[in-house]
């Protein structure tokens, strides 16, 4: 994972989960349609109990006032994270190992006969798309993948919500890539096998719902790469529903490592001119 630096492009708060999911609840209250956001909370990783000092937190970030009220700017921030008509998201897996000993993860070398067990350390950004301007929220874990299944070992403290313009939006949601442009740019096809050999996978999804049009067809698009020593698209057989085959062979193409970018951009493409079919009435459920 590469050391983050600083962008002029996005202006960055970070606060502690809980103090995410306050302000969420908070804005809900406000706007008074908690069932509207009911969904995105249910998203959110979970964090435990609210205290007296998420309330101060609040304040020191400028999301509360000195009255405890909560800022109109971050409400409609809120607002925009929770139920923007466009939608885009990238989990970052980063493949690690460490050492484990029974169910405590152990940070320095275990003794001889401990299990080591592959984690992923996963970086989950969301953005939302209004009116050319767009918010983004980032928050990460680390996932343990066992003899008899894949467990949530650490949820970290810690949420990166991110201010931006609409032609920015890229640079929100690839903050927390790997550095692509140091891959070989050569591609074509590439034997299943070097799946083997990836260090890190991107996942990326563009959504996009009509707003006051219930029962409307929702717009979404997702892809897959795995990155190693260049950009891999993956690909998985896909049933009728398109939904990916259970158990359905992998297949790796090498791309340019430009290709992500590229994809978001036609997708968000297709997700703008899929709200104007749908403002016209040509969408249907």
């Amino acid at each position: 994972m590469r050391k983050l630096e600083a962008d002029s492009r996005l202006n960055i708060v970070e606060v502690s989960g809980l103090a995410w999911a306050e302000s969420v609840r908070r804005a809900a209250e406000t706007l008074g349609n908690e069932a509207d956001f009911a969904d995105y909370q249910a998203s959110l990783p979970e964090q435990g109990v609210r205290s007296p000092e998420t309330g101060d937190e609040l304040r020191r970030a400028g999301i509360l006032d000195a009255h405890g009220v909560m800022s109109p700017q971050w409400v409609l921030a809120v607002a925009l994270a929770a139920s923007a008509p466009v939608k885009a998201s990238t989990v970052v897996q980063f493949r690690d190992t460490v050492q484990f000993k029974d169910t405590v993860q152990l940070r320095d070398a275990a003794p001889s006969g401990d299990a080591v067990r592959p984690e992923e350390h996963s970086v989950h950004t969301e953005i939302g798309l209004a009116g050319g301007r767009g918010v983004g929220v980032s928050y990460q874990r680390r996932i343990s993948h066992q003899a008899d299944g894949a467990g949530l070992t650490e949820v970290r403290n810690a949420v990166e919500v991110s201010f931006f313009q609409e032609e920015d939006a890229w640079a929100a949601l690839s903050r927390q890539f790997p550095d692509l442009s140091q891959l070989d740019g050569q591609h074509g096809a590439t034997p299943g096998e070097t799946a083997a050999d990836t260090t890190c996978t991107i996942h990326l999804g563009v959504s996009a719902t009509p707003t006051g049009q219930a029962g409307s067809r929702p717009y979404a698009r997702g892809r897959v790469w795995a990155v190693a020593d260049r950009l891999y698209s993956v690909d998985r057989s896909y049933s009728s529903d398109e939904t990916p085959e259970e158990d359905a062979p992998v297949s790796l193409a090498a791309v340019p490592a430009t290709d992500i970018g590229r994809e978001f951009a036609w997708s968000l493409l297709g997700a703008r001119e899929y709200l104007g079919s749908a403002a016209d009435g040509s969408v249907r459920a």
